[in-house]
């Protein structure tokens, strides 16, 4: 009898409940954090997929305006007045450039992933000033072959040029001949055929480089002024970099972002003879079209949000339980905890088919579906259960506006803490908690 007795006491007491709660609480995070790896082992998937597109259609591109490269021989005289003639290239960089590029963005499917591509058409002005190599006194035993100059250009991924990239000098049209044979650098070097120059004379090299590439595209500035402009229809530029637009305009159709720069905004000197100078230097700027919070971000984020659905669910039912004084047993709230655990599995896999919206509405109308139904016969009312999945409605689709904010996310969900804790305290305001044990008994 006595033992009874003491059953029917741990039974029915509301400490003993909440701690197994608490501890039902705990568990199902470990099932959690193994949905959570799920997610990242899936993420690392489609970053592989990313390369292995990258690869075949360009990888993110960085490109450097043109340069001249004029040869030269120069006479050199030892200590003993033996002349020795030695060759090599001096470079010279433009005084002033103009950059006017667009890139359309697209997608590629590889399995059930989409990657973020780009094909992008860049003209470039650019106005050189060679006079400087006149003056004798500063060149003196140089010879300069003005016939053989070509104009180097510089990309991160040569893979993804065009044949259709052309090149005019004063009104003379030029073709690419191939790899500059400049060794070093971050940059490959791709040079123009050959072109004649009169030093005395401005010279205007305009290009217009067609290429595609992988998720950013970027500038590597030179010489003296910049103006640059970059148009696209893609809706969220991630502006990254050295240097910020000096102004930009984001609209839903695209964006157009404009940057300045001088000599002052890198260290590449107007005029080089070594090919070193260029190596391990890193100025550039541009823009990634990645979007905000992918797919697998926001599954990363929402199972983030689990202690806090698993918790406020509990708690719902534990104040029904007190109001409905209908005993919830532990397995119940284990098979409801299992329930909201899957929703999370349910909305990665149905995530990667149909999009985030779509597998969060899908689980989530699911998954409440379920636990009402269930609710109904553990509460045996109509009216109880109908409520608890409208609170639970409520729930899902106040995390699901969260996932949607990006600036606001951390503002929101204080707020609706606060006021769920508040509601908490006015509904429970008049509940004799000493007394709790009598009334779940009764």
């Amino acid at each position: 009898m006595k033992e009874s007795t003491l059953a029917q006491k741990f039974k029915g007491s509301v400490t003993v409940k909440i701690v197994f709660i608490l501890f039902i609480i705990i568990l199902l995070m470990i099932p959690n954090m193994m949905i959570k790896n799920l997610i990242r082992e899936r993420s690392s998937r489609k970053a592989e997929i990313e390369r292995e597109v990258a690869k075949s259609f360009g990888e993110s591109q960085t490109i450097m305006a043109p340069f001249l490269r004029i040869p030269y021989t120069k006479i050199v005289t030892d200590k003993e007045d033996k002349a020795t003639t030695i060759e090599g290239h001096i470079n010279i960089a433009p005084q002033s450039t103009v950059v006017n590029g667009k890139a359309i963005t697209d997608t590629r499917k590889r399995s059930i992933y989409e990657v973020v591509v780009f094909n992008s058409e860049i003209d470039i002005q650019e106005r050189f000033k060679v006079d400087m190599l006149l003056d004798e006194a500063t060149y003196k035993n140089y010879t300069f072959d003005y016939t053989k100059t070509k104009a180097v250009f510089s990309i991160a991924d040569a893979n993804g040029i065009s044949d259709n990239t052309a090149f005019n000098v004063n009104g003379k049209t030029l073709k690419m001949v191939g790899n500059a044979n400049i060794t070093g650098g971050r940059l490959t070097k791709i040079a123009t055929e050959v072109f004649t120059i009169d030093p005395a004379q401005e010279i205007v090299l305009g290009s217009s480089l067609i290429f595609k590439g992988t998720k950013s595209l970027n500038i590597e500035p030179l010489g003296d002024k910049m103006q640059i402009t970059i148009t696209s229809n893609w809706p969220d530029p991630s502006y990254v970099g050295k240097r910020s637009p000096s102004d930009y305009n984001n609209t839903e159709e695209g964006f157009v972002s404009n940057w300045k720069t001088n000599r002052f905004s890198h260290d590449y000197p107007d005029i080089w003879q070594s090919d070193t100078v260029l190596n391990k230097k890193n100025h550039s700027f541009g823009v990634n079209f990645i979007q905000p919070i992918d797919d697998y971000g926001k599954n990363t984020r929402t199972a983030k949000y689990a202690l806090l659905i698993i918790s406020l669910t509990f708690g719902i039912f534990f104040f029904f339980e007190i109001l409905y004084k209908q005993m919830i047993h532990p397995i119940q709230y284990i098979l409801i905890g299992f329930a909201l655990t899957i929703f999370y599995l349910l909305l990665i896999s149905i995530t990667e088919h149909m999009g985030f919206n779509s597998g969060y509405a899908i689980s989530s109308i699911a998954t409440i579906g379920l636990i009402t139904a269930y609710t109904r016969f553990i509460l045996k009312t109509m009216k109880g259960s109908t409520i608890i999945g409208g609170l639970l409605f409520g729930l899902f689709g106040y995390v699901f506006v969260i996932l949607q904010m990006q600036d606001f996310a951390l503002l929101a969900g204080a707020v609706a803490l606060f006021v769920i804790l508040a509601t908490v305290m006015l509904l429970s305001r008049n509940v004799d908690w000493y007394n709790l044990n009598e009334v779940v008994e009764n």
